[in-house]
């Protein structure tokens, strides 16, 4: 879920292998604040990848009619 298939921007790397620039480009990418040390910039762009990735399964659910 979190390797270079889910990136956005110029980064195609594992999230934990990646550097603040571009973690930073990423949460760019993503309209994201990017002020912040790696650890940071990381946890913010985890948070959001996996935010969409919710938002994601709940659009397909919606779509396929599967109530909760």
């Amino acid at each position: 879920m979190f390797t270079s298939d889910v990136m956005l921007g110029e980064a195609r790397v594992d999230l934990m292998a990646m550097t603040v620039s571009q973690l930073s480009g990423e949460l760019a990418v993503r309209d994201e604040p990017r002020s912040g040390r790696k650890f940071i910039l990381r946890t913010r762009l985890y948070a959001v990848m996996i935010l969409h990735a919710l938002a994601e399964r709940e659009a397909e659910r919606d779509a396929d009619g599967i109530a909760e």
